[in-house]
């Protein structure tokens, strides 16, 4: 006699076969996703980090920079998306010329000389911040995903020295 078809038992180790291979596939599937989103953002921020010091360099030279006095040094301050209530010194700035970032919030200071000073970037999902010394250059490892870091709670930001909490 001649069998058409498969067995119920055949058919049911096909399905645990596929399940198996899906329950395996979707956590690299999503890792996946999650890092191209970060290295998403990461390009984003280093390209406002180059912007930022090029418009700066080209606003002072056409004499169009608004600076703000910080403990007594002046910066050139870019901001887009964050009020002033959120991030002191943002009032009256405009952002980067060439800014293409939908949905993404930043504050950058750019120093007398040049230097990135301060960055502050968030696309609602990750956050980059530097201060100081450690904006002499982009580091990727400074990119804090809002799903890796449990609760965090908005930046507290000061003129000055940077304050934030992640909990």
């Amino acid at each position: 006699m001649d069998k058409k078809g498969f067995t119920l038992v055949e058919l049911l180790a096909v399905i645990v076969i596929m399940a198996v291979v899906v329950l395996i596939a979707i956590p690299n599937v999503m890792n996946s996703l999650n890092q191209a989103k970060k290295d998403n953002f990461g390009n984003e921020v280093n390209n406002l980090y180059s912007t930022a010091k090029t418009q700066f360099n080209l606003d002072k030279g056409r004499g169009k920079i608004r600076y703000k006095t910080v403990e007594d040094r002046r910066y050139g301050v870019y901001c887009n998306g964050i009020t002033a209530e959120e991030h002191a010194g943002c009032e009256n700035t405009s952002p980067l010329a060439s800014n293409n970032t939908d949905g993404v919030k930043y504050k950058i200071m750019v120093d007398i000389d040049g230097r990135v000073a301060y960055m502050y970037i968030t696309d609602g999902r990750f956050y980059y911040m530097c201060d100081g010394d450690e904006c002499a250059s982009f580091d990727e490892n400074r990119i804090i995903d809002r799903a890796d870091a449990g609760s965090v709670d908005e930046y507290v930001i000061q003129d000055g020295p940077t304050i934030y909490y992640i909990n």
